[in-house]
């Protein structure tokens, strides 16, 4: 066989083996006749007869160079949003801010500042003491009435001072005032706190101790 057909044999077995024996290796090995030029693939080298020649060669080329870069594709939609993470540790408490300037001074009406200057001054103790007399007869006291006097009583009669009283002993009086202020209403309930209300020298007491009052 001449060279040039040798070499058209050659490419044939290259292009038809490409499918077959490149798929399991990338190295190809064939026995070519001496005499005739005929090819045959072979698993290996080592299976040439001495009346062939053995020839290798790599079914796949060297890697070629990278190509340029192809064109940005479009933008993609926007995703929806994501869960919100939890909330980061508390930050350290900042410095204080400098003070702020004074307010505009507040001019009380007239009638006001003369009110707040006769006002008590002792926490609405009456001059006589909070609690020296004794309320009158209990014909005249209503219960829940509310006295302002210069005499502090301390029977009949008690300081509007928020103090707690006991149910059990004031039962009439409680189904008047309620817990309206003060008490837990099971066992204790308040009376109304009128000390920041009482004239200078004077004292507001409610009767505890008397009638109870008529319905219209």
């Amino acid at each position: 066989m001449s060279p040039t057909l040798r070499v058209a044999a050659l490419a044939a077995v290259a292009f038809f083996v490409s499918a077959s024996a490149a798929a399991a290796t990338t190295v190809i090995h064939a026995c070519v006749d001496k005499s005739t030029g005929v090819v045959r693939v072979v698993a290996s080298a080592t299976q040439c007869h001495t009346t062939e020649n053995a020839i290798s060669w790599n079914a796949t080329g060297p890697r070629g160079p990278v190509g340029p870069a192809g064109p940005q594709g479009p933008k993609g939609h926007i995703g929806l949003t994501g869960a919100t993470g939890p909330a980061g540790p508390k930050g350290p408490k900042g410095a204080t801010g400098p003070q702020g300037p004074p307010g505009d001074p507040v001019n009380l009406p007239a009638n006001l500042a003369t009110l707040s200057e006769s006002l008590s001054s002792n926490g609405g103790v009456s001059d006589t003491g909070a609690d020296t007399f004794k309320f009158a007869a209990s014909s005249y006291c209503v219960l829940g009435d509310i006295v302002l006097s210069i005499n502090g009583y301390g029977e009949g009669a008690l300081p509007a001072d928020g103090r707690l009283l006991s149910i059990s002993e004031n039962t009439a009086l409680f189904t008047l005032i309620g817990t309206n202020f003060g008490g837990d209403g099971r066992s204790t309930f308040g009376l109304p706190d009128l000390r920041p209300f009482a004239p200078q020298g004077l004292q507001y007491s409610i009767c505890v101790l008397g009638i109870f009052p008529a319905r219209t």
